[in-house]
């Protein structure tokens, strides 16, 4: 087509569609002077295959997770109108929306498994589904350790109670916060320390201790197993760091009476053998012709 203010050719494009997909495409319709030439160019989906991705990755628990599904149609796209949905292990885990992500505010554990994306046309004549993204989140820290610094523990004494993990290589730089509880109950709340101290301790300091730990935004927490603490008096420390129980008596008892067998046993059998040797050693009666 040639425009009358410069006086060159035009080339215009167009674009048909049929039941949302573009089965033809003309890319060339040119008008001259003598006549006009139309072109037809192939066959172009109007809703592609999407591709599927997250962010971050590698991530580690307590993660903030986005997944996209990324199509080649824009969402605003006046025709196609493309919706998303999202699904792990072949469930669903986000429904058909016009929003190409999906979210999870703080990613655990249970959250890993394989992701597909599917697209749709608005009156769902046409769907496409990604590829699978396999994510595997890893564990930020493991089940906290508790340890006691010196036991038994005495009256009048110490008590230091230390608690610890390890965090994951890939996420280093995490701070992370501490709390101690006996018997359930808070007895240092969380700060960044990872240690509890009882200084001059008493009875009433015994109990069942156990320690906690997160992460600042407290997306993560592990609590330790209970350990038991018992503060003795100060006379069992005179006594001695052993401390005798039932079972010890018993073992002592038994011991002595396996002693005195032995020993009853020894002295009879030096005996018998005193005796032996004197009958042996008496002289013959003379011979009497």
């Amino acid at each position: 087509m040639w425009s009358s203010n410069t006086g060159k050719e035009l080339t215009l494009h167009f674009l048909f569609y049929s039941n949302a997909v573009q089965p033809h495409s003309v890319v060339m319709l040119m008008l001259v002077l003598m006549g006009f030439f139309c072109g037809v160019l192939g066959n172009e989906e109007i809703l592609p295959k999407p591709n599927i991705t997250v962010e971050p990755y590698p991530m580690t628990e307590g993660d903030h997770m986005t997944l996209l599904c990324i199509s080649r149609v824009s969402a605003s796209d006046a025709v196609v109108k493309p919706q998303f949905a999202f699904y792990r292990n072949k469930q669903t885990v986000q429904d058909f929306t016009s929003y190409s992500s999906y979210k999870v505010g703080a990613a655990q554990m249970e959250h890993s498994g394989d992701y597909t994306c599917e697209t749709r046309t608005s009156n769902d004549s046409v769907k496409k589904t990604s590829e699978v993204l396999h994510l595997d989140i890893q564990e930020l820290f493991p089940q906290p350790e508790l340890k006691v610094s010196l036991a038994p523990v005495y009256e009048g004494g110490n008590l230091s109670i230390t608690c610890s993990t390890v965090l994951n290589p890939i996420a280093e730089n995490t701070m992370l916060q501490f709390a101690f509880y006996k018997n359930k109950e808070p007895v240092q709340t969380f700060n960044s320390s990872n240690e509890y101290e009882v200084y001059s301790v008493q009875p009433e300091h015994s109990g069942k201790y156990s320690c906690e730990v997160q992460t600042p935004n407290n997306s993560t927490k592990k609590l330790s197993q209970e350990v038991s603490v018992q503060v003795q008096g100060a006379s069992d420390k005179s006594q001695g760091s052993y401390v005798y129980k039932p079972q010890s008596t018993l073992r002592l008892m038994l011991s002595a009476c396996v002693l005195m067998l032995t020993a009853c046993t020894l002295v009879h059998h030096m005996r018998t053998t005193k005796q032996q040797k004197t009958k042996n050693k008496r002289p013959s009666s003379p011979l009497v012709l």
